[in-house]
């Protein structure tokens, strides 16, 4: 379940907030990698989880608008990038050219624009972190290289994307939008809860 509140800025005439949660997020994917990737384990396997999380908050005369362009082609681009990238892993000594990676050793990927200066060493993660890492990447350059440019001459819009993939949470922003992770648990017993109510006096100030 998900909740979201979003309030007009006073200087706006229309909310420039838009946000999308989809889940479960590319569900036959992460059943695909998470089954190849865990083949040889004996023990027994949950179902995974997915979700994609993403708020876009607007600013300039068309701020709206952009955001509104935004929400809807994030998740479509980001979808289409990880089902290339974790569908079809490269044989050994194959370069994919999809995820530039080669199967077996892994070097670097640099993007194709000279515009950014962006390198991901694939030896610093498994092939589906560097996946999901370089189509996060991607994505957020492609929304923004590719946006309408009489649009996006008049406005812009902030990025906060959360994606689940399994036991992982990955996060990514653009502009000053701040994400904040919150976890809550179910005491087991009355006890537990009974303490933690104390303690949380405790903090409180009278």
């Amino acid at each position: 379940s998900y909740a979201l509140l979003s309030s007009r800025g006073k200087s706006h005439i229309v909310n420039q907030d838009r946000a999308v949660f989809i889940s479960p997020f590319l569900l036959e994917v992460l059943l695909s990698s998470s089954s190849s990737s865990s083949s040889s384990s004996t023990t027994k396997a949950t179902t995974p989880t997915s979700f994609l999380s993403a708020i876009f908050d607007g600013h300039g005369k068309l701020g709206h608008t952009v955001a509104q362009e935004v929400v809807e082609r994030f998740p479509v681009i980001l979808a289409e990038k990880l089902t290339i990238a974790l569908r079809s892993p490269p044989a050994d000594g194959d370069v994919d050219n999809n995820t530039g990676m080669k199967g077996g050793n892994h070097s670097i990927y640099k993007s194709n624009s000279e515009e950014h200066e962006n390198v991901i060493s694939i030896e610093d993660y498994d092939s589906t972190d560097f996946a999901i890492r370089k189509a996060l990447n991607e994505t957020f350059l492609e929304v923004n290289d590719n946006g309408t440019a009489s649009t996006f001459s008049l406005g812009g819009c902030t990025a906060s994307v959360s994606l689940r993939w399994g036991s992982k949470l990955y996060m990514a922003n653009a502009g000053d939008s701040q994400i904040i992770i919150v976890s809550s648990f179910m005491p087991s017993s009355s006890s537990q809860l009974s303490s933690s109510i104390n303690q949380q006096q405790q903090r409180t100030p009278e």
